[in-house]
């Protein structure tokens, strides 16, 4: 009983100094116009679709927290190289509208819906606020046209309010930008400030 007792301790103080070394972890691949980074590494997956001879991969990346009992922070993020020509089609009226499909297609409803331009990358935009089978939500949807990429991120806070969940929140999508970008130096929102 005592090897057992001790086992299980040596193993719970592994996980503890692991996940306690968790260090940042940004996801920029080369073709990607866009960064994001993440206070450890996300889960990445490559799913691959076969088109002929050719073969087309992309990356899905998913970072999820959990703060019992019930709030949450979860992001998705794709980043698909294009060619100028196609990323040329897609127009702030056509990324917009896939925003409010991708809303709707997970049973929200699109609050806000906007576009700009940030160091020659364009940027479309919506939040949705609410309340889903009584649990409260804010999800953020964004994507984001470069010169040689599409990259999207998908964000969503749910539960009762939970500092350490809403720091994370907020400081992933702070630290979501165009590579190369020069931001000012701003310092991680810790669980007890305010985003």
């Amino acid at each position: 009983m005592s090897k057992l007792l001790f086992s299980t301790i040596l193993t719970c103080s592994i996980f503890a100094n692991i996940s306690a070394q968790a260090e940042p972890f940004t996801y920029a691949p080369d073709f990607c116009d866009m960064q994001v980074t993440f206070p450890e590494k996300p889960f990445i997956e490559t799913k691959c679709l076969n088109a002929g001879a050719e073969r087309n991969c992309t990356d899905i990346v998913t970072f999820k927290k959990i703060a019992p009992p019930d709030a949450s922070v979860n992001f998705r993020v794709t980043c698909v190289e294009y060619t100028p020509e196609e990323l040329a089609t897609y127009t702030n009226e056509i990324v917009e509208k896939t925003l409010e499909k991708l809303l709707s297609d997970q049973g929200f409803e699109a609050y806000d819906v906007s576009s700009d331009d940030v160091d020659d990358v364009r940027r479309s935009t919506t939040m949705s606020v609410g309340t889903k089978d009584n649990i409260p939500y804010i999800y953020s949807g964004q994507i984001w046209i470069g010169k040689k990429s599409m990259f999207t991120i998908e964000a969503q806070m749910k539960g009762d309010k939970n500092d350490d969940i809403e720091a994370t929140f907020a400081n992933i999508l702070r630290e979501t930008y165009p590579v190369g970008l020069k931001l000012p130096e701003t310092k991680t929102i810790q669980a007890d400030q305010k985003p």
